[in-house]
């Protein structure tokens, strides 16, 4: 019964990802549940697994290795790219003529191109949440893709700087900005209250990836591991699960938590601890990063942004002063330095983080989301 409902509800929203164990379908996902606690009829289709479902939305998970979990596959030539796609995209096709949505939301750049021309035949709105970079690539492809794009109706990024990446393939009219923001269980809970301890419970969320820059914090809870001053929490997925989970074992001082997804379990890791070690993009925080100054913690973030292959630097307004700390992750004299100084100084309790995040990053209203499915129509 519900899948009959669903059909002849408001609109019919086919939702295409390349992995759920990433930050982008994570932004995704809130957007999606706004969506669904709005009665559009919502079907999920990617690979992998999912850890929580709605009985509201119908999915169909195709059995697949992640992305990143043998390296990064995409990223090792065209052919990759190709292989890696066939299995999602046959089943999309499949699932275009099936389920008939009237609107397609793309978490996967190449895909959504590739795809969208198929389903403009059959007068369906493409959206494609952008989280790429194509700002290294030649003049031929970047005529290419303004072709493909003719075909997409709306690419939403999260900030200004993804607008400029992709301001030269597209019309200024199609991109939507859309900032990362917390759900509101981060905001309700109130941060605990704090109880003498001597050691600084310092927490990871994200990416077990050395692009992320977690690796600076590893290697110095390795060289602490007979220190009881500092503790280590790591929380994600990635290619080197396998090296954190190992250290885990073998030094009390590291805890790995495996892969979270309840929000609930979330909110209480980040609201216990004292900081979080995070990344940025060069121009917007990591929603880790902006989960945590909800729940009123502090937070790390290295000075150079988490893009793989390269060495550029973040925006240094992303983290003022009133809300955490920008660090040269490679500077290991550095590193040692700040930790043992918010540990010995208890600055993070200093710290505005919830009112920063209430003013900057608050979850908005189903208006907003409603108004990107009326554009174009």
């Amino acid at each position: 019964m519900t899948r009959v409902y669903q059909y002849i509800m408001k609109k019919r929203i086919l939702v295409i990802t390349q992995c759920f164990a990433c930050g982008s379908w994570l932004s995704i996902e809130k957007i999606t549940n706004i969506l669904s606690d709005n009665k559009h009829a919502l079907k999920i289709l990617g690979y992998g697994s999912l850890h929580v479902k709605r009985s509201d939305q119908i999915y169909s998970i195709i059995p697949f290795i992640a992305y990143n979990r043998y390296g990064y596959l995409t990223c090792y030539g065209p052919m990759f790219v190709f292989l890696w796609n066939i299995p999602i995209f046959i089943v999309s096709l499949f699932q275009i003529l099936l389920f008939r949505p009237n609107v397609i939301i793309y978490n996967g750049f190449g895909l959504g191109l590739i795809l969208s021309p198929v389903s403009k035949i059959f007068g369906i709105k493409n959206i494609i949440m952008y989280h790429s970079t194509i700002r290294d690539v030649g003049i031929k492809t970047k005529n290419i893709l303004k072709k493909l794009i003719n075909y997409v109706d709306m690419i939403v990024v999260n900030s200004e700087g993804s607008r400029m990446d992709i301001i030269d393939v597209t019309p200024n009219n199609k991109i939507v900005t859309n900032h990362h923001f917390a759900s509101d269980i981060f905001f309700n809970n109130k941060k605990r209250s704090p109880k003498p301890h001597d050691n600084l419970n310092i927490l990871y969320v994200g990416r077990i990836d050395k692009d992320k820059l977690c690796f600076p914090l590893i290697d110095f809870a390795k060289k602490t591991k007979s220190s009881n001053k500092f503790h280590f929490t790591f929380v994600g997925a990635g290619s080197e699960v396998n090296h954190i989970t190992h250290l885990a074992k073998i030094f009390n001082n590291i805890d790995y938590l495996g892969y979270i997804s309840d929000t609930c379990h979330l909110s209480k890791l980040y609201r216990e601890a004292d900081v979080l070690w995070t990344f940025a993009d060069t121009t917007y925080l990591a929603l880790p990063a902006i989960e945590a100054l909800a729940s009123g913690t502090p937070i790390i973030v290295p000075e150079y942004a988490a893009i793989t292959g390269r060495k550029e630097k973040i925006n240094r307004k992303l983290v003022p002063t009133e809300i955490g700390w920008s660090i040269d992750p490679y500077n290991e004299e550095k590193v040692s330095q700040l930790l043992e100084r918010i540990r010995s100084g208890r600055e993070y309790r200093n710290k505005k983080c919830k009112e920063y995040a209430e003013k900057f990053y608050q979850l908005l209203p189903y208006s907003h989301w409603s108004a990107l499915f009326q554009r174009n129509e």
